[in-house]
């Protein structure tokens, strides 16, 4: 089934269902679901684990965090 709905998109290079899978990992940390969440779909033993693999995608949740703990340090809401 997967051969078939790669060859039918005509992908190059073709994906694996890897692929897929760290697609859904990045997707759901730049969407901002909590890495443990993430870290736990992917049935990681540890979430450092998840961290190692995807902490360049999770520097986003980072940023926005310290966004927020700014606006709050300078009185905004």
């Amino acid at each position: 089934m997967w051969d078939k709905a790669v060859a039918k998109a005509k992908l190059d290079p073709a994906p694996t269902p890897h692929d897929l899978r760290h697609t859904c990992a990045s997707w759901l940390l730049a969407a901002g679901v909590p890495i443990l969440t993430v870290s736990r779909q992917l049935g990681h033993e540890l979430v450092k684990m998840t961290g190692d693999i995807y902490g360049d995608v999770d520097r986003a949740s980072h940023a926005a965090a310290a966004e927020v703990m700014g606006r709050l340090l300078s009185g905004g809401t």
